[in-house]
């Protein structure tokens, strides 16, 4: 792993590390890690994944600007992952290798954000952009609920899908099949958020990933139509950090 702090990148909570992260499945990414200062033990020391909308890689670096301030607030190290690359298809984290990107970002986790720096595994929440969105919603399924936190879905967000298809709404891969029961996990421990416009062409696929967990039994999901025009065309920018801002104190009260 290379470690590289950019001295000239910097937020109102703390300097913007560079990194990149190779997986034992052979991924490798750029990660924009950000360790809030004066971090507490109250709530304990957790993390927030951001995931860049399709091929939005370039902008990982922005994003963990961004979004590092609400992070802070939250006591949450914030990690801003560019999608790793995928041949003939770079940039999407949902397709056509989600399940291999969600170990990926397993590995990430375990190593570098629980190994070196003792992140909480129960405060772990995700978000992103479009796309990242629907990896988003879909980390906490595919690593089978071995961590607690929540998801803030902006402009995004589906039911869970499994490796193939392509990065083209035409050439979704097949949904994950749905378990009939979660015996094992505590469905109090993760929250989910979906924030989107009325007229975003994604609308309904996040109302289908609402209904999914909701189905699941979730004791906490939320689907909201927010202000603004168009995909990601939020009032306060295609980032929607008002919006967020409201998405994370929902899931992380």
């Amino acid at each position: 792993m290379t470690l590289l702090l950019l001295a000239a990148c910097t937020t109102n909570a703390a300097s913007v590390l560079d990194e990149t992260f190779t997986s034992t499945n052979g991924l490798t990414a750029n990660v924009a890690l950000v360790v809030p200062d004066g971090a507490s033990d109250q709530p304990p020391l957790g993390v927030l994944l951001f995931f860049t909308e399709d091929f939005g890689n370039a902008g990982y670096l922005k994003q963990a600007s961004l979004h590092a301030d609400v992070a802070g607030e939250h006591n949450l190290v914030l990690a801003s992952m560019a999608s790793p690359d995928a041949p003939g298809d770079a940039g999407c984290w949902w397709a056509p290798q989600v399940e291999d990107n969600a170990t990926y970002v397993d590995e990430f986790v375990q190593q570098r954000l629980v190994g070196d720096l003792g992140v909480d595994t129960e405060r772990l929440f995700t978000t992103g952009l479009s796309g990242g969105s629907d990896f988003a919603a879909a980390f906490h399924l595919h690593t089978d609920y071995r961590y607690g936190g929540g998801v803030v879905a902006l402009c995004g967000g589906d039911i869970p899908r499994l490796n193939g298809g392509g990065c083209e709404p035409e050439a979704d891969p097949d949904p994950a099949p749905a378990p009939t029961e979660l015996t094992s996990v505590d469905l109090d421990r993760v929250r989910y958020d979906f924030e989107i416009i009325a007229d975003d062409f994604l609308l309904e696929h996040s109302e289908a990933a609402a209904a999914y967990y909701t189905d699941l039994g979730f004791s906490t999901v939320r689907h909201r139509i927010v202000d603004g025009s168009g995909h990601c065309g939020f009032e306060s920018g295609w980032e929607g950090l008002d919006v967020f801002a409201e998405g994370m104190d929902y899931v992380d009260p």
